[in-house]
């Protein structure tokens, strides 16, 4: 029975040593962990200011935009107006379509267009009223004169300012006969130049491709 107790207070002992260790050891261990948490707080603390703030960025972008003065396009569509219109009779250029049905010749146009922007405009569509001495409507594209057609393109660019353009128009050849054409409300819009192309009259080569084949 003694042999027992004495080991069972050996026992006893060797655990009360055993707390007493683990005692002394925990703040240490208790103050490492809280040591490590405070580190990983203030590092991700510091990737926070670190980090930009996008919204900050992007309003600080738009007050540099907001001070760029940015000159706008012309827009299809835009007017140009035309003045000082003139026309003279001359040769049907090879590729000119005439109607079938009736006299036609083909008029030559002058005007001066105002260009208000600060950029050349590559095309642009002619509209206005041709009239005889009775009135009636000399263009071949619009014979009734009851609507405002395109009567011809501008494929060359106007210049920005004032400049001189011509442009090709069909007229009736019974209008010319009775006297000076009546000129009015000549204007021009912005167009596209590819758009333009596809109405453009043929050539000589596209009228006859064997004959520029062989340079005749």
């Amino acid at each position: 029975m003694s042999f027992t107790l004495k080991t069972a207070s050996a026992s006893v002992a060797s655990r009360s040593r055993a707390t007493q260790a683990f005692n002394r050891h925990a703040p240490r261990a208790r103050t490492h962990v809280t040591s490590t948490r405070t580190v990983c707080e203030a590092r991700e603390q510091e990737k926070l200011h670190l980090k930009p703030d996008w919204r900050v960025m992007g309003l600080v972008g738009a007050l540099a935009m907001s001070n760029v003065q940015v000159e706008p396009v012309q827009a299809f569509g835009a007017e140009i107006p035309l003045s000082d219109v003139t026309y003279e009779i001359v040769e049907c250029k090879p590729g000119t379509f005439l109607p079938s049905k009736g006299k036609f010749l083909c008029a030559e146009f002058t005007a001066t267009a105002t260009n208000k922007t600060k950029r050349p405009v590559e095309a642009a569509d002619v509209f206005g009223f041709i009239n005889d001495k009775n009135g009636n409507s000399a263009a071949a594209v619009n014979i009734t004169g009851t609507s405002r057609t395109v009567l011809a393109p501008i494929a060359s660019p106007i210049a920005s300012g004032t400049s001189q353009v011509k442009f090709d128009v069909v007229v009736s050849k019974e209008g010319v006969d009775l006297g000076p054409l009546t000129l009015k409300g000549f204007k021009a819009t912005v167009s596209n130049k590819d758009v333009e192309q596809r109405f453009k009259g043929f050539d000589e080569c596209e009228l006859d491709p064997a004959e520029c084949e062989l340079g005749l």
